[in-house]
């Protein structure tokens, strides 16, 4: 599409087909789009089925119930999260639940010099883009409920960049999203404590 230099409306998935069916077309792109256009009905079905069933286990597993309760944490980050993890006794504290997912900086250290480095990636890699997907959403929200996060996230922004500052506020996540499962409490902002000794990340 960008190559004919046309542009599609913005708009759900849903109506890609027809706004792009809307354009003027040339035969070749026309052909080119054809392979597309023949799976995505049938794509779209099986996705919305998924969708369906991701919804009925967040609603019949407390836990991924009570995990959604938090900012940014919908039904398909909840349950991956519980997948995920599979029992939080596994982990003895929130940071090596953090480690776990590879959220945590790399560091080397030589004699007393201590330094840290990008993270390090280790675990499971769509669980981790799932906490930063939701890293992003809390940054992007007006919520009285995620001022505090935002507050700290915008802090580290001003220092380190963005991105990094998004990472940090994943890892945070993630050790929010420990605590509520481990204590079997809702999301409550009032519980947020401030990591002052907390260490961003350099990048994703």
């Amino acid at each position: 599409m960008r190559r004919d230099g046309l542009r599609v409306p913005t708009s759900a998935s849903a109506w890609v087909p027809t706004r792009i069916a809307e354009l003027d077309l040339s035969p070749t792109l026309t052909t080119e789009l054809a392979p597309p256009f023949a799976v995505f009905a049938p794509l779209t079905a099986q996705i919305a089925v998924a969708d369906a069933r991701i919804a009925a286990f967040t609603q019949e597993d407390p836990i991924a119930t009570r995990l959604t309760t938090a900012l940014g944490v919908g039904p398909v980050t909840a349950s991956a999260f519980v997948a995920t993890v599979d029992d939080i006794t596994r982990f003895r504290t929130a940071h090596d639940l953090e480690a776990d997912l590879g959220l945590v900086p790399s560091e080397r250290s030589s004699g007393e010099k201590r330094q840290l480095g990008h993270i390090t990636k280790a675990g499971n890699g769509q669980m981790r883009w799932l906490l930063v997907e939701a890293a992003w959403t809390i940054l992007r929200s007006t919520s009285p409920q995620t001022l505090a996060l935002r507050t700290r996230t915008r802090t580290i922004a001003q220092r380190r960049g963005t991105r990094i500052a998004v990472v940090a506020l994943a890892r945070r996540v993630a050790g929010i999203l420990y605590a509520m499962w481990r204590d079997d409490m809702p999301y409550d902002a009032q519980q947020l404590r401030p990591r002052t000794q907390e260490a961003p990340p350099r990048a994703v």
